[in-house]
């Protein structure tokens, strides 16, 4: 007896669930479009940092027109530091341990000042006495990265944690109120100093961690596995079952119309 050949056959479909149905599918599609489309970006913006982390660094000028184009650029920076204005941001170490990033303002000749990134210390020795030693004097030029400032938006975007000011520390980079605490004029970036030892060993700097998320891919599979299944949905919540013949007697076995 030869297999019966099923055929698969829809209803007429109703307006609103023809409509959702292909409401989101364009939306789903378009949503893993866009974030193919940022994987690409996010590429060539890997390939353009790790370009700039490779160049010499350059002297900080006085003002900077557009911050975007240093971030991660090397730079130096000459002046003095002002270890009286200390700004501490609570922060891990490279190594995973928990303490503080010291912010110092550096004052140049022209007058201008730039928030240093020197490194990473333990909590307990926020006190400036325990590390006293690496509290360098008169004009220094520090080599370091540039950075854009970066303000945390909180916890899953609920709220964020204000700083302490009494306290002197943050909780995310911003620097135009860490430079106002420190009694200077905000600059558009301030800089992470490289892995140069401090004497005493502390602030531990060279802490940039030059890595940026990349899920794009998944995202978008995401999106177009969600696509598929509104469509998959829809047909089946469409499909005309095939009606059967069952024998009233029960003798017989279910046979198709066909």
């Amino acid at each position: 007896m030869g297999a019966e050949m099923m055929k698969f056959s829809l209803r007429k479909p109703k307006p609103l669930p023809l409509l959702l149905t292909v409401v989101a599918v364009l939306v789903c599609t378009s949503l893993g479009i866009w974030q193919l489309q940022r994987m690409e970006w996010k590429q060539g913006l890997k390939d353009r940092i790790a370009e700039r982390v490779e160049s010499p660094a350059i002297p900080l000028p006085a003002r900077v027109e557009d911050p975007d184009k240093w971030e991660y650029q090397p730079v130096t920076v000459t002046g003095t530091f002002d270890h009286s204005q200390e700004i501490f941001l609570s922060a891990q170490s490279t190594r995973g341990n928990f303490g503080f990033y010291v912010f110092t303002p550096v004052v140049r000749a022209d007058g201008s000042a730039v928030m240093i990134n020197r490194g990473w210390i333990p909590y307990e020795m926020q006190a400036q006495e325990t590390r006293s030693v690496a509290q360098a004097e008169g004009t220094v030029t520090i080599t370091g990265l540039g950075r854009l400032p970066w303000i945390q938006s909180g916890v899953a975007g609920l709220f964020r944690l204000e700083p302490d000011t009494k306290a002197r520390t943050f909780f995310d980079g911003d620097i135009d109120s860490m430079a106002a605490l420190a009694g200077v004029a905000p600059f558009p970036i301030y800089v992470d100093a490289d892995a140069t030892e401090n004497p005493g060993g502390f602030p531990k700097g060279g802490q940039t961690v030059l890595k940026l998320v990349d899920n794009h891919l998944t995202y978008a599979f995401t999106w177009f596995i969600f696509a598929a299944i509104a469509i998959a949905i829809f047909l089946l919540s469409h499909r005309v079952k095939p009606m059967k013949y069952i024998s009233t007697r029960g003798n017989a076995e279910t046979l198709g119309f066909d």
